[in-house]
C-alpha cells in the first residue's frame, strides 16, 4: 500500500515513553547529568512530583547545572503544591534559613543582582506554613525545624516545651538534626539552666551519626568539664573528625587545642595550619588567631606575617584587627614605624567602642604621637573609657592632672577610683604619694594590694620600705630581700639592678662579689642597661610600650 506525502505530514509519531526511576537513578548515580537532567525534565512536565523534587536538587547543589537557589526554590514548591511531603519539609527548611546571598542580607538588598537573582530570603511566615504541614505528616526533618522555629521565636511565639516535644519525636525517629538540636537545647541558654548530662547523651548520639556539629558541641563539653566522660584526647579526636568533614568551627577549635597542646602534643605548625583553612573559609576568630600565634607564640616571632594577617581582618572592618595592627605599626613590628597610620588604625577600632581602642587614642592625643597633642581631648577620650569599663581610665586622668601641676582631691579621688576597679597602677601611685606624706603605713597597704594584683611594681616598692624599716612591720633584710628576688623572677629589671647593687655596694645586706654579678648577668640578658634605679619608684608600662 502507498502512504502519501500528506499522510505522513498528517501522521501523528508516538510519544516516547517516560524514563523510569530506575533510568534516573542510574544516570544520576553515574553523574551523567548530561543524560540525567533531560529526562527528569521530560518526566517533571509530565506532572510527576519526585521529578520536581530531583530537579530543586539539581539546582540546589549544582548538578551539572550553575547552581540556583531561585530555581530550585520553583521545583520544589511544584512538587510541594502536588503533594509531595518530602518537598514540604525542604521547603520549610529553604525558608526558615534561606539560601545564597539574600540569606544573610541586610537591608537596602544586595550589591550583586545576578547573585541576588539565584538566592532566596528567608521568609519565617512561609517556614512556619511548610513546617508544620511536613511535622503533620510525620516528617522528621520538618518537626525539627519547626522545633527550632519555636525556640528562637522565629515566626512564631517561643514556646520551648512544645519544641522540646517536636524534638524528642523526631529524635527518637533517628532525625541527627533533632538529636543535635536536643544537645543544644539542654546545654543551657534561652534563659534555661543547662542539663548537661542529657546535652551529652543528645551529642553523642549525633556525633556517631557523623554529624559535625555535634562533634564540636561535644568536644566543647569534655574541654570545658561539662561532660561526665572524656578526655582532651576524646576531644581532639572528635574536633579532628568535624575538621575534616570541612566545619570551619572545628578547624578554630582544633588549632586551639594544638596550640595549647590540649589532648595533643603541642604543635604551632599543625596550629597554624588548622587556623589558616579556618580563616581562608571566612572565620575571623581564626584568623586573629593565626594573627596572634605568629606574633606571640611562634619561636622566632614573625612579626611581618602577622601584620599581613591583622591587616586582612582590619580592612574588613574587625576592631581587634585595627587596633592590633594600630600597635603595630606604633612600635614598627612587622610594619614600618608610622605613627600616623597607628592613630589612624586604633581610631577605626575606637570608633568601634573598643576599649582599649580608645585607652590608647587617648594616650596618643596625651602624647602627640601621630596627632596633634590635646591634654583635654586625651582626658575626654580617657573619661569615655572609664564610662565603658576601663579598669586604668581614671588612673591615667590623674596621671594627666599631675604633669599638668595640679593637686586637687579629685586626683586622690581618681586613683582610689581605679585602685577599686582593679588598677595595680593606681595602687603603686596611691602608695608613692603615701609615702611623700610619710605614711608608711598606708603606702604599704597600697603596694600590698598592688601585689595582690600581680604588679612586680609592688613587691619592689615594698622591699624597700621594708629594708629601710618604714613598713609598719619590724625592719627585716632577709623578707626584704625575698621580696626582690620574686620580683627579679618576673623579669622586673628594677629589682634585678636593686639586687645587683645591692651585693655590690653592701647596703643592707653583706657585700658579696659572687651575688653581684649573678645578678648583674641577670639585669644585662633582662634589659642590657641599668635604666631603672633602685631606689625609683617605678610607674607601670605605659600604654604606648
Amino acid at each position: 500500500m502507498m502512504v502519501s506525502i500528506k499522510d505522513l505530514f498528517l501522521r501523528r509519531a508516538k510519544p516516547a515513553p517516560l524514563p523510569t526511576a530506575a533510568e534516573l537513578d542510574a544516570a544520576f548515580l553515574g553523574k551523567d547529568f548530561a543524560t540525567a537532567i533531560p529526562l527528569t525534565r521530560r518526566l517533571a512536565e509530565s506532572g510527576d512530583a519526585a521529578a520536581h523534587y530531583r530537579l530543586g536538587e539539581v539546582f540546589e547543589y549544582g548538578l551539572g547545572v550553575l547552581q540556583d537557589f531561585a530555581q530550585a526554590l520553583d521545583h520544589y514548591e511544584r512538587a510541594a503544591e502536588a503533594g509531595y511531603a518530602d518537598a514540604w519539609a525542604k521547603l520549610g527548611d529553604f525558608y526558615l534559613a534561606g539560601r545564597g546571598a539574600r540569606a544573610s542580607e541586610a537591608p537596602g538588598g544586595s550589591a550583586n543582582r545576578l547573585l541576588d537573582m539565584l538566592s532566596v530570603r528567608p521568609d519565617h511566615d512561609k517556614a512556619l506554613h511548610w513546617n508544620r504541614k511536613a511535622a503533620e505528616a510525620g516528617l522528621a526533618s520538618g518537626q525539627a525545624h519547626l522545633a527550632l522555629q519555636y525556640i528562637y521565636g522565629l515566626g512564631v511565639a517561643a514556646d520551648r516545651r512544645e519544641a522540646e516535644g517536636l524534638l524528642l519525636t523526631a529524635a527518637d525517629k533517628g532525625s541527627v538534626i533533632a538529636q543535635r538540636c536536643l544537645g543544644m537545647l539542654y546545654a543551657g541558654g534561652e534563659g534555661e539552666p543547662a542539663q548537661y548530662d542529657l546535652a551529652e547523651h543528645w551529642f553523642r548520639a549525633a556525633s556517631d551519626a557523623g554529624d559535625a556539629a555535634a562533634c564540636l558541641a561535644l568536644s566543647l563539653l569534655i574541654i570545658n568539664g561539662h561532660a561526665t566522660s572524656g578526655t582532651h584526647q576524646d576531644a581532639h579526636r572528635l574536633l579532628t573528625k568535624a575538621a575534616d568533614e570541612g566545619h570551619v568551627e572545628a578547624m578554630l577549635y582544633l588549632g586551639s587545642l594544638y596550640r595549647d597542646g590540649l589532648g595533643t602534643p603541642r604543635d604551632l605548625s599543625a596550629a597554624e595550619t588548622w587556623f589558616r583553612r579556618a580563616s581562608v573559609r571566612g572565620n575571623r576568630n581564626a584568623t586573629l588567631s593565626l594573627g596572634f600565634l605568629l606574633t606571640e607564640a611562634m619561636e622566632p616571632r614573625d612579626y611581618i606575617s602577622g601584620a599581613s594577617v591583622f591587616r586582612e581582618a582590619a580592612e574588613q572592618g574587625d576592631a581587634v584587627g585595627q587596633y592590633v595592627l594600630g600597635k603595630l605599626y606604633l612600635a614598627g613590628l612587622g610594619v614600618p614605624q608610622d605613627d600616623g597610620k597607628a592613630f589612624g588604625w586604633i581610631a577605626q577600632a575606637a570608633d568601634q567602642d573598643m576599649v582599649q581602642a580608645v585607652e590608647t587614642l587617648a594616650a596618643l592625643h596625651a602624647g602627640g604621637r601621630g596627632v596633634e597633642q590635646d591634654t583635654a581631648r586625651a582626658i575626654a577620650l580617657f573619661e569615655r573609657a572609664a564610662a565603658e569599663g576601663s579598669v586604668d581610665a581614671p588612673y591615667h586622668i590623674a596621671m594627666l592632672m599631675l604633669e599638668a601641676g595640679n593637686d586637687t582631691p579629685e586626683i586622690i579621688t581618681l586613683l582610689k577610683d581605679a585602685a577599686a576597679r582593679g588598677s595595680h597602677a593606681a595602687c603603686i601611685q596611691l602608695g608613692i604619694i603615701s609615702a611623700g606624706r610619710e605614711d608608711y603605713a598606708a603606702a604599704a597597704r597600697q603596694y600590698h594590694k598592688a601585689t595582690e594584683l600581680g604588679s612586680a611594681d609592688g613587691l619592689f616598692n615594698l622591699a624597700f620600705l621594708r629594708l629601710r624599716g618604714l613598713d609598719p612591720a619590724p625592719a627585716d633584710t632577709r623578707s626584704g630581700i625575698a621580696l626582690l628576688e620574686a620580683a627579679a623572677d618576673e623579669g622586673h629589671g628594677p629589682s634585678l639592678w636593686a639586687l645587683h647593687n645591692l651585693y655590690a655596694d653592701g647596703d643592707y645586706v653583706a657585700r658579696d662579689d659572687a651575688k653581684a654579678r649573678h645578678w648583674h648577668e641577670r639585669a644585662m640578658a633582662h634589659a642590657g642597661t641599668p635604666a631603672d634605679q633602685p631606689d625609683a619608684q617605678p610607674e607601670p608600662e605605659s600604654l604606648l610600650q
